[in-house]
């Protein structure tokens, strides 16, 4: 049915279309998604680094009330020689029991703060190689979907001077039904029919609705289930 072949035509086209659209967004959302990960990664980085920086702050304050600690311990023992009083040597041996009880602590502390220092350097390593890799890969992206995007367009330019030519070929009525069905339904709305049945929705016409699409004078018309434009293919006797 030689009238229907445009409408096919066109449809063909508009899904190529459809298809170069996609694959253009699909490269800028991924550009966009990329860009997105960079900035938190780096995000993450300058936070570990950050949190790098205060635990050597305290790790410092640790190591100085270390040296202060080992400083007054050490200091005890001439106390000691210059005191005859029991009650004054109990004083500074809970005293000096008391700082060693402190470095003690204090150096547990240290420990774990230099081990917060080495899995933030860990952290940092880690992100800073996941930054670089990520930037890697945008710069391909980048290069690639420049590229491929001047393409589409090429190609999409060619495809929409074809369809000027195919909408001139449909019906006027029959292509605003089209445009307004494209814009209903993803996908094909234009289905051939051959048999008996709507290859949109699945449902089967009636006798009257086969009859009438198998008349080589009547123009395609709605499914009446979906609404998606019926066209016979098969051979009118």
């Amino acid at each position: 049915m030689r009238v229907s072949d445009p409408l096919f035509n066109l449809q063909e086209l508009d899904i190529r279309v459809d298809d170069m659209r996609a694959r253009a967004l699909l490269m800028a959302t991924q550009k966009r998604d990329l860009l997105a990960l960079i900035a938190e990664l780096e995000s993450a980085a300058k936070t570990a680094e950050d949190n790098k920086k205060a635990a050597q702050v305290i790790a410092h304050k640790h190591e100085t009330e270390i040296q202060n600690l080992e400083t007054k311990i050490q200091s005890f023992g001439d106390k000691m020689l210059r005191v005859t009083s029991p009650k004054q040597i109990q004083a500074l041996e809970s005293e000096k029991l008391a700082a060693e009880e402190k470095l003690a602590s204090t150096e547990e502390s240290l420990l774990e703060t230099y081990g917060q220092v080495e899995e933030c350097d860990k952290k940092l390593d880690e992100l800073r190689k996941n930054v670089d890799s990520s930037k890697e890969r945008l710069t391909t992206l980048k290069q690639d979907s420049t590229r491929e995007i001047m393409e589409i367009k090429e190609k999409i330019g060619r495809e929409l001077s074809q369809r000027q030519e195919l909408v001139s070929q449909v019906d006027a009525s029959l292509l605003k039904m089209y445009t307004a069905l494209r814009a209903e339904f993803r996908g094909p709305v234009v289905f051939a029919v051959d048999e008996d049945g709507c290859q949109g929705c699945g449902e089967t016409l009636s006798g009257s609705s086969f009859l009438r699409l198998r008349n080589p004078d009547r123009k395609p018309f709605a499914c009446d289930n979906c609404g998606r434009l019926l066209v016979f293919s098969g051979r009118i006797e």
